[in-house]
C-alpha cells in the first residue's frame, strides 16, 4: 500500500468485506448481491429482486439512475494510479 492515499482505509475497506463473507458462510446468511451494473441493465428487475429478497413493496417510483457520475477531482493521478498496483 505503499504511496497509496488512506492506505489503512483500504485495507479495512477489504478486511471488512473478507470478514462479512465469512461470517455469512459460518451464520449461513441468506444473500442477495447486486452489482453496480446491474442498475445499469436491469433496474426495475433488480429493485423487484431486492424488494422480494427483503420481504418489501414497492412504495413509489424509482429515480433516475445516474452512471455518470465522475469522483475522479477525490484523488490525483499518482494516488489512482499507486491504488491500482
Amino acid at each position: 500500500f505503499e504511496g497509496v492515499a488512506c492506505h489503512a482505509e483500504f485495507f479495512r475497506y477489504a478486511q471488512w468485506h473478507s470478514l462479512a463473507s465469512e461470517v455469512v458462510k459460518k451464520l449461513n446468511i441468506p444473500v442477495l448481491y447486486i452489482y453496480y451494473e446491474d442498475y445499469l441493465t436491469n433496474l426495475d428487475g433488480k429493485t423487484e429482486e431486492l424488494l422480494e429478497f427483503l420481504d418489501l413493496p414497492r412504495s413509489g417510483d424509482l429515480p433516475d439512475f445516474d452512471s455518470k457520475k465522475d469522483y475522479s477531482g477525490y484523488f490525483t493521478r499518482e494516488e489512482r494510479a499507486a491504488a491500482s498496483d
